[in-house]
């Protein structure tokens, strides 16, 4: 930029001796360096909006998932529901596209059930695709089977599909499918997994289960199930996606309800409070090939609000993504769902850095504030999050967000990004070019939902807004391709009705432990440092808040400089929160303090401290303390890396 500033200065001293045509050739130059200048600082670039359900542009679509070639980057396939009031039935749909997103076509229907969902999609090797969706050949159920298809040539014709079926000791809801690219012994394994109902001895209770199906034969034949069951009052509930890592390992994300009620009665899940969560957020995983499960693993308390509640979202499900080998990062896990705990759905995310065996703090990274300021719970309630990961290790993830909706029920598609494995995030673009509204000039589709029947000599029938009407469906979807571009995959009513959209979305820069290369050469040395510190001050007035800091070396070893401390989270229950005086200019989140001009020495020795550095923060918009029936305490929450060197 400096080179062309620079130029550009040179070239403003002959623009009187150019004339007109010379201005004229200086002023289109000006607008191009510009325009390069401009592009070099935008991270996030996003494209012209794709109509993908064009050629079916008269049904109504919802819940939607998308999958790219790992090959290929021009081959693309995702998949929807379509809500047909003419048939009075649920049908999917799976459209596929040859060039990298920018014109789709249907080539997959599956019509020929009373009614079918709940899809999902993935690449195998050698450029097979293989679908699974839930249908039924009766009446108001989508649970008599699994039906898995298979196509040879990348998406473009189908193979007649196998069955899965649904037992009455054995009953399926919301499956996922994923296939081994890997380079391992269980390359091409192919694997779905479902919700589970096993029924008790007596015929009457059931315990829920995360139950497994493998494949070794190209999707011909699967094996299973394999399954791990939750006693008690405890029960699994619609799982997330799953992901393979590089050494074959499966891993499923799913939530775990803490409290069901009546084990012969109709699921009941009391809603979250605050400081109160209905469930766990877990993984499970598969380590010989889909033979066995392993016990699962929890990444935090998720606060679900299942049936939406005020959201009008129902969009519950967490979303799980894998680094596929990127040079830090790989085999990262990352997850990201919709979570209630601030009494209004947020997205949060937590990645895992060891393979799911430990998962770091969540944070919410749908950075917007409550609609009310004096009361959190009165916000945007955002929904329905995806996360992906492309080749040079950058996490992409893309949510339907309300900020911009008063009404708590139109939403607008949003996308962000992390360059540093998860510690930190970009600030959020919009993908969606109109939002998803619903008002009195929108198309209703309207449909039997519960069948018609006689009760007491009297015969009924409703007919209702399609479930998806707000929401868009239980899932949204999105991708990164072979290139490293994003696709988010989501559905909006631009048109009148919901229909299936895209975008390619690239981010500018590759993944880099702390966000630069520098940095990226040093240590986290967090656990072998605390802070001390001392003459904590506010001034109200302000909002000026400084406090003096050591860093205490707590471990056996010496650390060496240079010492940083970056932040990777800025917060506070009482206003808005700033960094007064990091020593790269930030203001917030990536922000860093410099330590290394206060070490003694050049390092800090066991049990001994650097010298005080005084570290500024301001608040404002300061809240009453008292807020929401609650009081709040934290005036200032930070957390580091602390970055440094031992010696071994």
């Amino acid at each position: 930029q400096r080179e062309v500033r620079l130029r550009i200065k040179f070239r403003s001293i002959n623009v009187v001796r150019l004339g007109i045509f010379g201005g004229l050739i200086f002023l289109w130059l000006l607008y191009i360096a510009g325009n390069a200048i401009g592009q070099a600082k935008e991270k996030i670039i996003v494209g012209k909006n794709v109509h993908v359900s064009k050629m079916r542009n008269n049904i109504e679509h919802g819940e939607v998932i998308l999958a790219s070639d790992p090959y290929n980057p021009n081959n693309l396939i995702g998949a929807s529901m379509m809500i047909s009031n003419k048939k009075n039935k649920f049908i999917t749909v799976v459209y596929a596209s040859f060039d990298g997103g920018k014109t789709w076509e249907p080539t997959l229907e599956t019509e020929n059930f009373t009614l079918s969902g709940d899809p999902s999609i993935s690449y195998g090797p050698d450029g097979k695709v293989y679908y699974v969706c839930m249908a039924s050949k009766t009446p108001h159920s989508v649970l008599d089977f699994l039906k898995v298809y298979t196509s040879n040539d990348k998406g473009k014709t189908w193979q007649f599909p196998v069955s899965i079926p649904n037992t009455s000791f054995d009953y399926l809801d919301r499956p996922f499918i994923a296939v081994d690219n890997t380079s391992g012994i269980y390359n091409g394994r192919i694997y779905i997994h479902a919700l589970g109902t096993t029924r008790g001895l007596d015929g009457l209770e059931t315990a829920g289960s995360i139950n497994l199906y493998r494949s070794y034969d190209e999707g011909k034949n699967f094996n299973g199930p394999v399954k791990r069951i939750s006693f008690g009052e405890r029960y699994p509930f619609a799982p997330g996606n799953s992901v393979v890592l590089s050494d074959g390992t499966l891993v499923i994300i799913f939530p775990e309800i803490k409290n069901i009620g009546k084990k012969n009665g109709p699921l009941k899940i009391d809603p979250s409070k605050p400081y109160e969560s209905n469930a766990w957020l877990k993984v499970i995983m598969s380590k010989d090939g889909g033979e066995s499960l392993t016990e699962a693993v929890t990444i935090d308390d998720f606060y679900l609000d299942w049936r939406g509640g005020a959201a009008g979202a129902n969009s519950f499900l967490p979303s799980l993504a894998v680094d596929p080998g990127s040079l830090y990062f790989k085999d990262r896990l990352y997850a990201v769902w919709p979570d209630n705990r601030s009494g209004r759905l947020e997205i949060l995310f937590s990645y895992s850095a060891d393979k799911g065996k430990t998962w770091s703090i969540p944070k919410v990274i749908s950075e917007n504030r409550a609609f009310d300021y004096n009361d959190p719970s009165k916000g945007p309630n955002n929904f329905s999050p995806v996360v992906a990961v492309n080749k040079d290790g950058v996490v992409g993830v893309m949510w339907y967000d309300r900020r911009d909706n008063p009404d708590n029920l139109s939403y607008w598609v949003r996308f962000t990004a992390s360059l540093d494995g998860g510690d930190t995030f970009l600030p959020s673009v919009r993908v969606s070019e109109f939002p998803h509204e619903r008002g009195k000039n929108d198309k209703w589709t309207l449909l039997e939902m519960s069948g018609s029947g006689t009760r007491q000599g009297v015969l009924s029938f409703r007919l209702s807004l399609n479930m998806f009407y707000f929401s868009g469906g239980h899932t949204a979807g999105m991708a990164a391709d072979a290139n490293g571009v994003f696709h988010p995959f989501w559905v909006d009513t631009r048109t009148g009705m919901g229909q299936v959209w895209t975008a390619p979305v690239k981010v500018n820069g590759t993944a880099i432990p702390h966000g630069s290369v520098e940095l990226a050469k040093m240590d986290n040395i967090a656990d072998k440092v605390m802070l001390e510190l001392s003459n904590i001050t506010i001034d109200r007035t302000s909002g000026r808040v400084s406090v003096d800091a050591r860093l205490k070396n707590i471990s056996d070893k010496t650390i060496y400089g240079p010492v940083k401390v970056r932040v990777i989270k800025l917060d506070s229950s009482l206003g808005h929160l700033r960094i007064e005086n990091a020593d790269n200019g930030k203001k917030g989140i990536g922000g860093i303090w410099d330590f290394t001009p206060f070490l003694i020495n050049n390092q800090i020795k066991p049990n001994e401290s650097s010298k005080v550095k005084k570290l500024v923060f301001r608040l404002s918009d300061v809240l009453p303390v008292w807020q929401n029936k609650l009081l709040k305490y934290n005036a200032v929450w930070v957390e580091t890396r602390v970055l440094g060197k031992v010696k071994k």
